[in-house]
């Protein structure tokens, strides 16, 4: 068998039967359940609390006025509304009286509650124009042409599709920038262990030092297919059961795909496999000029704030695909993942652009594979505590 095919298998089952490899797996799952599912319960509490009825203290002028409204409002005497406001079962109430034809509105409320803030004023004012209305005398047609109100709908154009276009670009964004984060510390730090424990001089006993960076980095590799797999697995469950509870029925998921889109969802899935590809290679280059595993940290550091950078970055512009800098960053090589998609599915780029940017992202890899393992090679049976720069100052 191949001796990078064996590197490979080594590492990738050393990453499966590892629980630190579980972690990653399960981790961010429960970091995305957990506010899912205080959201869900919040919103459950927000509904029980719009069938609360709002506590008026007021005399009998107005309780005609409310005869619509005893869904909302319900009329108490002054006393009742204190002690249920010391008690804490209400977090305010209103005292509303008419003097001379004009509605007058007190709040007692303890901690500023925004729903009493915000409704019992629409209240008072709603009251004050049907006083205004029954002061004037006007006739039943009149009333009829006073009380006609404004009808108003707002339609969003292809809601299903402008929501599958950001939930998916955000479901990208999420995955490489875990992916990316937790794959490539997880190759710098073992690599630095390997070299630390002087367990690579036996390694390279067996197996030359270009195979073995080969072999480490696609065993990585095949770890974060099996990691995505999972994922897919997981998604397409909570997809199904989400559905069957009715959870999306407000909008019109639409999966059918013309030629277009299955080539934006190639090139796209192309984009992935090389970034991630990228960011192993330059991964495991730095592990290996770490001398020690405690070094590892410091030597990931420039590849860590390359991946947050370009992950905020492309937070911020998510709803601004045709920005001039969302347009040069999807061209250069290494964070054209962040970018170049966010485009192509907007509809900003076509085909071309995103084969030209693939192209360029390719020809870098190549590059700095070629790179990177010579580098690898010259570096990791060094173990001088010097600096990359130190050390080809030295070395001249």
């Amino acid at each position: 068998m191949n001796r990078k095919l064996i590197v490979a298998l080594d590492s990738f089952k050393k990453q499966i039967k590892s629980p630190a490899f579980w972690a990653m797996v399960f981790i961010p799952i429960l970091g995305m359940l957990v506010p899912i599912g205080i959201n869900y319960f919040l919103t459950k509490s927000e509904k029980a609390d719009s069938t609360t009825k709002y506590c008026l203290v007021g005399d009998e002028t107005i309780k005609p006025y409310l005869k619509e409204m005893e869904n909302e409002y319900k009329l108490v005497s002054k006393d009742e509304a204190e002690k249920t406001l010391k008690a804490e079962k209400i977090e305010s109430y209103g005292e509303i009286s008419e003097e001379n034809g004009q509605i007058k509105l007190i709040i007692e409320t303890k901690n500023m509650d925004t729903k009493a803030l915000s409704k019992l004023p629409l209240l008072a004012n709603e009251l004050q124009n049907a006083i205004n209305i029954k002061n004037a005398g006007l006739n039943e047609e009149q009333i009829g042409i006073f009380s006609t109100k404004a009808d108003i709908k707002i339609n969003q154009i292809d809601k299903g599709k402008s929501l599958m276009i950001y939930a998916s670009y955000f479901i990208l964004l999420m995955f490489m920038y875990f992916m990316l984060i937790m794959y490539s510390n997880v190759l710098v730090v073992d690599i630095a262990t390997e070299k630390g424990s002087k367990m690579i001089e036996f390694i390279f006993s067996s197996v030359s030092a270009k195979d073995y960076f080969a072999g480490k980095i696609l065993g990585n590799f095949l770890a974060i297919i099996v990691h995505s797999i999972l994922y897919i697995i997981f998604g397409a469950i909570s997809y199904f059961i989400i559905k069957s509870k009715g959870l999306l029925d407000f909008i019109k998921i639409d999966l059918s795909l013309d030629k277009t889109s299955l080539m934006i969802i190639g090139e796209i899935f192309i984009f992935i496999i090389l970034s991630l590809l990228a960011y192993m290679i330059i991964a495991a280059m730095l592990g290996s000029l770490a001398s020690k595993q405690e070094d590892a940290s410091k030597v990931a550091t420039p590849l860590m704030i390359t991946i947050v950078g370009a992950f905020m970055v492309a937070m911020i512009f998510m709803n601004r695909p045709v920005n001039l800098f969302v347009k040069i960053a999807s061209f250069i090589p290494y964070i054209s993942v962040f970018f170049m998609p966010l485009r192509l599915i907007k509809g900003s780029a076509g085909i071309i652009e995103g084969g030209i940017s693939l192209i360029i992202l390719a020809l870098s890899l190549y590059i700095t594979y070629i790179l990177a393992s010579k580098v690898y090679k010259k570096h990791i049976l060094n173990y001088s505590a010097d600096s990359i720069f130190t050390r080809k100052r030295k070395h001249r």
